[in-house]
């Protein structure tokens, strides 16, 4: 028993049986609702991307796939960076943005993830800067490290007008930074803290990520964390539940610990009740000072183009998925408009089950948004999920739609934590079809993978 466990189990005590029942019922099930949605066909290369809608405005997903290190909890598209290999793939990334402003496609927000984005700023400088000239930008967030929070990477971002920096923390207790390989790498959780405070008026929203229900984290060693997150003064804090896909289950295990979910309840909600106190909930998972762009971007724009190795994009009902393979998404865009490889059209009402994840991930649904997008017909078709929803005391009704209650909140981030992990398994799946590829060029094994 690790040394967290014990704690863990007295924290049980939070839960209602029925709400013990319907978690361990949503796990398996939005895991296969994730993984059917990402089924996508097989590979072709001469998908034709819808063109857009006139007078609308898109959001824009950039993925920048390099780490200088790679954590053993991460599952998202990254690889070891090396600079050759990433002049090529940045050649190639602009090259796929200049496509979608040739399309006609017009976006007023754009967010920069990754891997670490700041890794290579010379590149990100030249990159944005092709999105300032071709596209009507209003916003633009950037994801980065602890240790790219420097007077050089302040400047680089004021210049190309990011508006929003997200900073990958995960936890400040130097414990869990050294399980995590990241004390070496980003300093200790004092170091880190006095950085934020430094930064926290760069920016017209600085962001903390954190992750919560890491093994042998206890619920007091996250509200010292939730301490520190209000002492820096930060405008913004995401916090995300720990998700294990199926290739990082056994690092996690090995270097942290073994994953459980017996906390994550009376975590979530100590998360809740300390930082709703000074900042509102503007997603299950995330709280802010003001209306600030939130990492989870699905919530705000229904439809979002994505550009980059590994970047999806979900336009006129159909999802789209770009080669995993970095060598394969340059050699594409040497010839061809896109990297897109897959594509998924989805039906009506996966088109509408979608709709409904993703607003009460920004924990309302508005009758007059679901009418806009599907109708008039469109609310009275969620009828059944609203009404399941309704009879498990998860929404509360009113004339302009639903929105969460509290209970609903967990469930929902529930749902979310399983449907991301789904996604993360497909990320798997792409990543174990290049396998020389990847092992050869980034040093970094692909475990076996299992799909669930």
């Amino acid at each position: 028993m690790g040394p967290g466990n014990s704690q863990r189990l007295v924290q049980r005590t939070d839960w209602l049986p029925h709400d013990l029942m319907l978690t361990q019922l949503a796990t398996p099930f939005m895991r296969s609702a994730a993984r059917r949605m990402l089924r996508f066909g097989e590979e072709r290369n001469d998908t034709i991307i819808p063109s857009p809608v006139k007078g609308r405005r898109y959001l824009l997903y950039i993925h920048v796939p390099y780490c200088e290190a790679l954590c053993p909890y991460c599952s998202f598209h990254r690889v070891k960076y090396q600079p050759d290999n990433a002049a090529r793939y940045f050649i190639a990334l602009r090259s796929e943005i200049e496509h979608y402003a040739d399309l006609g496609f017009d976006f007023s927000d754009v967010y920069v993830g990754g891997g670490t984005p700041t890794v290579n700023l010379p590149e990100l400088k030249q990159t944005l800067d092709v999105v300032h000239e071709r596209f009507s930008i209003q916003r633009i967030s950037v994801e980065t490290n602890p240790d790219h929070l420097n007077d050089r990477t302040f400047r680089t971002l004021h210049d190309i007008g990011v508006n929003r920096l997200s900073v990958g923390v995960q936890t400040f207790d130097n414990d869990l930074l050294k399980a995590m390989d990241r004390y070496q790498r980003y300093g200790s959780g004092e170091e880190i803290a006095r950085r934020l405070k430094a930064a926290k008026d760069q920016f017209d929203t600085l962001n903390i990520d954190l992750i919560f229900n890491l093994p042998n984290q206890t619920e007091s060693m996250l509200r010292r964390d939730l301490d520190t997150v209000l002492e820096t003064g930060v405008s913004q804090v995401s916090t995300y539940p720990l998700m294990v896909a199926n290739s990082t289950r056994k690092k996690v295990g090995k270097t942290m610990g073994t994953p459980t979910f017996e906390a994550e309840q009376s975590m979530y909600f100590a998360i809740v009740d300390t930082l709703s106190q000074t900042l509102k909930p503007s997603s299950v998972w995330c709280f802010s000072q003001g209306e600030g762009q939130i990492d989870e971007y699905i919530v705000d724009h229904p439809e979002f183009v994505g550009v980059g190795s590994g970047a999806f994009s979900y336009l006129n009902g159909s999802l789209y998925a770009t080669s995993f393979s970095i060598n394969r998404y340059d050699e594409l865009l040497a010839r061809s408009p896109t990297g897109i490889t897959r594509s998924r059209p989805l039906s009506h009402r996966e088109q509408l089950q979608y709709h409904l994840l993703t607003s009460l991930f920004g924990l309302s649904l508005k009758k007059d948004t679901t009418t806009g997008l599907f109708g008039n017909t469109g609310w009275g078709a969620l009828r059944p999920e609203l009404t399941g929803l309704s009879l498990i005391g998860a929404i509360r009704k009113s004339p302009e739609g639903i929105s969460l209650t509290r209970r609903g909140q967990y469930y929902w981030l529930v749902a979310m934590r399983e449907f991301l992990t789904g996604v993360n398994n497909f990320r798997d799946e792409m990543r174990a079809h290049i396998k020389e590829e990847y092992e050869a060029s980034y040093g970094e094994s692909i475990p076996l993978v299992t799909v669930n």
